[in-house]
């Protein structure tokens, strides 16, 4: 993130075969050009897609970047610019998020718990609790919460059915101060319904990493499986090493905090978590703000 409201997080996408998590080229170059640039979002995104191509974006390992400029909004002050997406896999690499109302080609959302899928005849996808198929129906679509993981963002996987409800639920509350807020947000991030019994008996990397699906919080788990030649380099353990909670007042004034839960390649977390906060005001968060004094 930057002083300017350019915000980039970059997600990995869960390939079927954990081999071919990485590319020729670093998808970590695609956060580091968007923070960069001065283009609007949707604009960088469609420059980047015709910079690219769709080979040359997949021959990145494969991910989604969520990525967006924090400012008001030009044609309503109440809500901020819209964000969007950047993909490599599967999914279309343009998609655009407006506040409270996604009206976009298959845009997900969510409400009431259901997740919501447009189609081109407006149909929505409402998918189910278990894993059988959707069913359909219309209805306008309204959500204050949108969730992405590491699946494509059509196809949410049941952490993001978790977290989504939990943040919901503390976002339609009473009032509450920002210290009681925070540390809610940090119970979503710490929810641990991980299998780890049953990923424990996997004998094979991909197995394991099936569960991942399960649970927002990951705890440690042993990833140094003989068919896993990457755990020598990466490490052998995999498992949620940070927190991070980002929260923007309506004026623009941003607290950026970051939980390390884990420094080493060990299953010790640290004791207790080293945090670090961040508070800044956004620069030219104001859109009636002149160009020189955003630029200072």
């Amino acid at each position: 993130m930057t002083k300017q409201g350019r915000l980039a997080i970059l997600l990995n996408f869960h390939e079927l075969n954990s081999q071919q998590h990485k590319g020729a080229v670093s998808r970590g170059l695609f956060p580091k050009e968007f923070l960069q640039s001065d283009l609007p979002t949707q604009e960088w995104i469609a420059a980047t897609h015709e910079r690219y191509g769709d080979e040359g974006l997949k021959s990145s390992g494969g991910f989604t970047m969520l990525c967006g400029v924090l400012c008001q909004g030009k044609n309503n002050k109440d809500r901020i610019e819209p964000f969007g997406l950047l993909s490599n896999r599967g999914a279309p690499a343009l998609k655009l998020f407006n506040s409270n109302l996604v009206e976009r080609e298959e845009s997900l959302v969510v409400s009431n718990g259901s997740t919501l899928t447009t189609t081109n005849d407006n149909d929505i996808f409402v998918a189910p609790e278990d894993d059988s198929t959707p069913s359909f129906k219309n209805s306008d679509i309204l959500s204050d919460t949108i969730g992405v993981s590491n699946s494509q963002i059509t196809e949410p996987w049941p952490k993001v059915h978790l977290g989504v409800q939990a943040l919901d639920r503390i976002v339609h509350q009473a009032p509450v101060s920002e210290h009681c807020l925070i540390e809610q947000l940090k119970d979503i991030l710490v929810h641990n319904t991980f299998p780890l019994d049953v990923a424990e008996k996997e004998v094979k990397t991909d197995g394991i990493f099936y569960h991942v699906r399960k649970s927002i919080f990951i705890p440690p788990i042993n990833v140094g499986l003989p068919d896993n030649t990457d755990s020598a380099e990466d490490g052998i353990y995999y498992g949620t090493r940070t927190n991070t909670i980002i929260l923007v007042t309506k004026t623009g004034h941003v607290k950026y905090i970051e939980r390390t839960l884990h420094e080493h390649d060990t299953p010790l977390e640290s004791s207790p978590p080293h945090e670090s906060v961040f508070e800044f005001d956004i620069e030219g968060f104001n859109n009636d703000d002149d160009d020189d004094s955003a630029a200072q």
